[in-house]
């Protein structure tokens, strides 16, 4: 939005106030910052600085900075105590949450847990499945030496018998 139109709102009885951030200095050079309408709009705009337009100045002074919000840190902090003993954290209570917060919480808790399970699931079936298959590979094996030894057992008995016929044939 124009400085213009700003200084009309202005006129017209519509324009509240700047809202700058607090590391702005107004004034010493074009800022941009926001200004706050009577009928609850915010518009941004970018402010001259003095020397370009004084106009602007002398009618729209009203500049505004919100407070900052200092972090809550709990009172044993401020007294340099690192460590809270055990007797003393039963007295301190936790800030409730609101129940969308609560309801994500549980809904990702129960989520993980299913995934963990899944995951424990899965790597049970699998290795079930490798425990399968190994034995029936030993099986196999077993099946294909029993096998040999039956087909050496035989040749071995032919070759004795054909050895005691050519021994009866002399």
């Amino acid at each position: 939005m124009a400085t213009t139109q700003v200084l009309d709102l202005k006129r017209e009885g519509k324009f509240t106030h700047i809202i700058k951030p607090p590391n702005v200095g107004l004034k010493k050079q074009p800022e941009v910052v926001l200004a706050d309408l009577e009928d609850s709009k915010v518009v941004i705009i970018v402010l001259p600085y003095v020397e370009s337009d004084p106009r602007f100045w002398d009618v729209c002074m009203n500049a505004y900075t919100p407070p900052l919000e200092k972090p809550e840190l709990p009172f044993l902090l401020y007294l340099g105590l690192s460590k809270i003993p055990a007797w003393l954290s039963s007295f301190m209570k936790a800030k409730p949450q609101l129940e969308k917060a609560t309801e994500l919480k549980r809904v990702t808790g129960e989520w993980k847990r299913r995934q963990n399970q899944e995951l424990v699931k899965r790597r049970k079936e699998r290795e079930r499945m490798e425990k399968a298959m190994k034995m029936q590979k030993k099986m196999e094996q077993r099946k294909r030496k029993r096998e040999l030894k039956r087909m050496r057992c035989e040749d071995s008995l032919h070759q004795a018998s054909r050895g005691f016929q050519d021994l009866a044939r002399l």
